[in-house]
């Protein structure tokens, strides 16, 4: 299936520009085609725009370890109007903790509901009517539960929304789609020529013929984003402002160069400005969060070389602009804060402008390699006195190779996060123990002096 995917995210609340995100699908020819039941409309496209994403709500008192939000995913058109002249059904998988995580939704609105605490990657697989396209499309949304600015307690008035975007174009379709959407509102459909003329229709199985598919009136509709051609208009003039400002900031640098004694290269001193521009603060760009931690097997006659510790950790780049590259690291896991237990080897990731990704780090002490970290009598006496008290408190620490990049631009940085204060509850006797955060644990990310 050709595609063209460019990811795009947007932040909850005000409303969305659209990013250039457009899907081809083209029909393979079949024996109907050929035989003329199903003629096609040539040299024509019919654009289908789509939104999908979700919308979580906190729970607040109501919330649990295992239920903090009720959050909702959808495929919904881009104007809300009802999607089943082209969709036949939607399949949403779901994370395998989830019952029946594989869902399938057979008529619009195309939705489904459901609590956790987790925040995960969804499968959405959407399905057409056999005259629109025998192939089916994949996409991929993150839930996002958590709002990236926490100045306080999540409110459970506002939730977090998070969309996406796309153009679905259909090239030459057949004659019975074409005459069914010609004037259908959620459908963007070219002019024909004087004299042409369409077949008469043919009912569509699994068109909702009540009414009730669109989304205007759906009780969620307040919190969607706007992707209207006034909003795209006028984020452009902002964006063009900016541009102007830039410019002038530009001129006065070069002018400023200019009149030095020994000026620099033009090339030169048009990099530097561009960097002084767009050069990010590494700092405030990557939020880590931690969602949980547990242990398994705590054995102190060991050595804890038979211990396991799974965290379970959120990277978020916040900025719109650069993309970001983590290269490959290990992470150390501290007991009390300051004395180092165990290791994770963590794998190299890239994170677009505004996007993030759920990792799970893996600690046990092989994975320290041959130098691994001395653990004194001291330390193995109070993790055996925290054993029997039934809490222990852990840190993670991490060194960190990040690339952000933009066009020709790039900027490497060595930072050091530090998540302090992990507080565990051990179940007695087992050696076995975890928390899930009611609220993710920030961690602190400072710049590592080299």
């Amino acid at each position: 299936m050709p595609q063209t995917l460019i990811e795009a995210q947007v932040e909850d609340g005000g409303s969305a520009s659209k990013p250039q995100r457009i899907i081809k699908l083209s029909k393979t020819t079949d024996d109907s085609d050929k035989k003329g039941t199903n003629k096609r409309v040539k040299d024509i496209e019919i654009c289908v725009p789509i939104v999908y994403g979700t919308i979580a709500f906190y729970l607040g008192r109501k919330a649990s370890e295992s239920q903090s939000h009720k959050w909702t995913v959808y495929v919904r058109g881009a104007t809300n109007e009802d999607l089943g002249a082209v969709i036949k059904h939607v399949v949403f998988q779901l994370h395998p903790s989830f019952n029946n995580p594989t869902r399938i939704v057979e008529a619009p609105p195309f939705e489904l509901s459901e609590c956790g605490w987790g925040e995960f990657e969804i499968g959405i697989s959407i399905f057409f009517h056999s005259d629109v396209c025998d192939k089916h499309l994949d996409l991929y949304h993150m839930l996002k539960l958590y709002p990236e600015d926490e100045s306080g307690p999540q409110s459970t008035k506002k939730p977090v929304v998070m969309e996406s975007y796309n153009e679905i174009v259909f090239p030459d379709p057949s004659e019975c789609f074409f005459a069914r959407v010609q004037n259908h509102p959620a459908v963007v459909v070219p002019r024909m020529p004087a004299g042409f003329s369409l077949p008469v229709l043919a009912p569509v199985e699994n068109t909702n013929e009540k009414g009730r598919g669109d989304t205007k009136d759906h009780p969620l509709s307040q919190w969607f984003l706007n992707f209207s051609e006034a909003d795209e208009l006028l984020k452009l003039a902002s964006a063009r402002q900016q541009v102007q400002a830039h410019i002038v900031k530009l001129r006065r640098e070069l002018s400023v160069i200019d009149g030095m004694p020994q000026p620099l290269k033009p090339a030169s001193s048009y990099e530097f400005t561009m960097e002084s521009i767009y050069e990010p603060k590494p700092q405030q760009q990557l939020i880590l969060k931690i969602h949980s931690i547990t242990m398994s097997g705590l054995n102190v006659s060991c050595f804890l070389t038979e211990t396991r510790w799974n965290v379970t950790m959120l990277f978020v780049n916040r900025n719109s602009m650069l993309e970001m590259s983590i290269h490959s690291f290990e992470s150390s896991l501290y007991y009390n804060h300051n004395n180092p237990i165990s290791c994770a080897a963590v794998e190299a990731m890239h994170l677009g402008p505004k996007k993030q990704r759920l990792v799970e780090m893996q600690f046990n002490r092989a994975q320290c390699g041959e130098e691994q970290p001395y653990v004194n009598d001291w330390v193995l006496e109070r993790i055996r006195k925290d054993e029997i008290k039934g809490e222990m408190s852990f840190a993670v620490g991490m060194k960190l190779r990040v690339l952000y990049r933009t066009g020709i631009l790039e900027w490497n940085y060595n930072l050091n996060p530090h998540c302090p204060k992990l507080h565990m509850q051990l179940v007695p006797s087992t050696g076995n123990g975890g928390i899930i955060f009611e609220h993710p644990k920030k961690c602190l990310v400072t710049p590592l002096n080299s």
